[in-house]
């Protein structure tokens, strides 16, 4: 039996890459995606796999343009390569940055227009039997050893097995060391009327005295601020920037959100038939979901 561990955005796109004969044994909910609005970059950048995919699920192939800006000292700045970029690659991973950050980091790309948080619910609800009969049957996982996923209702034995599931956990029940760094966020959803991102969609903010790294507009007068602490009375702290004109709507923390410093070599569990996928299943941060999609067509399983 081949099995996808994880029902979150990534485990139910696997499902329809590899097909019926992979079984998910789903592991909570979605970290990012099961809020609305979504806490996570909320678009699918295009390429040739991630067309292919929507082609089969029978989704519209229309793409739109996303852009972002740097912003450093009051100034938003529109270039890939800008003092703002590198200032930006060092706030967010502290002294502990991805190899290729300063390559990988864009703010433009062609997305498909159909957003992450659409495709996930759409896909739930797609899956949403087998995931229910699967949660009862299969249980929670205790560890994985010599082709047997041990879970709290037996022992199942597996041929090869598709993780989603963030690198740390999946290490922890392989009985495999981890030692990896993460950041934790703290995610703000307020509406302003005095925030000009100049047709940004985000905005990456690379002044270090600024408790938040990222701003998303998600709609008229609506953003989510990414923060690197708790800002304890965001009210005040945010109302700062916007002459006190400021709402705060929700806010969500989420431990270990950012995975940080070199991606780990996952050869150990490869060779396990274990096939670790996604930003946080890789512990990469630039594996975005379009990236995990060409990884899966790649593997070929």
């Amino acid at each position: 039996m081949n099995f996808i561990l994880g029902s979150g955005i990534l485990g139910l796109l696997a499902k329809v890459a590899l097909g019926d004969q992979w079984c998910i044994i789903p592991f909570g909910r979605s970290r990012f995606y099961s809020f609305n609005p979504p806490i996570g970059d909320n678009y699918i950048i295009r390429n040739e796999f991630t067309a292919d995919l929507f082609s089969r699920l029978g989704f519209s192939q229309d793409i739109q343009y996303i852009n972002g800006a740097y912003s450093y000292n009051g100034e938003l700045i529109f270039s890939n390569e800008s003092f703002a970029k590198y200032e930006y690659i060092d706030k967010l991973f502290a002294t502990d940055p991805h190899p290729l950050a300063k390559t990988l980091l864009r703010i433009d790309f062609m997305a498909h227009s159909i957003s992450i948080y659409e495709l996930y619910h759409r896909l739930l609800e797609r899956y949403k039997s087998e995931i229910l009969e699967n949660n009862i049957k299969y249980g929670d996982i205790n560890n994985i050893t010599d082709h047997i996923i041990s879970t709290t209702t037996g022992k199942y034995q597996y041929t090869k097995i598709i993780s989603t599931l963030p690198l740390p956990t999946l290490n922890k029940y392989s009985n495999l060391s981890s030692g990896l760094s993460s950041r934790d966020m703290w995610y703000y959803h307020v509406t302003t009327p005095l925030l000009n991102f100049e047709n940004a969609k985000f905005v990456l903010v690379g002044d270090k005295p600024y408790d938040f790294h990222k701003v998303v507009n998600i709609g008229p007068q609506e953003y989510i601020f990414h923060c690197l602490k708790d800002l304890v009375n965001p009210i005040q702290y945010l109302g700062m920037f916007v002459n006190n004109q400021l709402k705060l709507l929700n806010s969500t923390f989420i431990p270990q959100a950012i995975p940080i410093g070199m991606p780990p070599n996952i050869s150990n569990l490869e060779q396990m038939d274990i096939y670790p996928v996604g930003c946080h299943g890789q512990h990469d941060y630039f594996m975005d979901l379009a990236s995990s999609i060409k990884r899966l067509y790649k593997m070929k399983l």
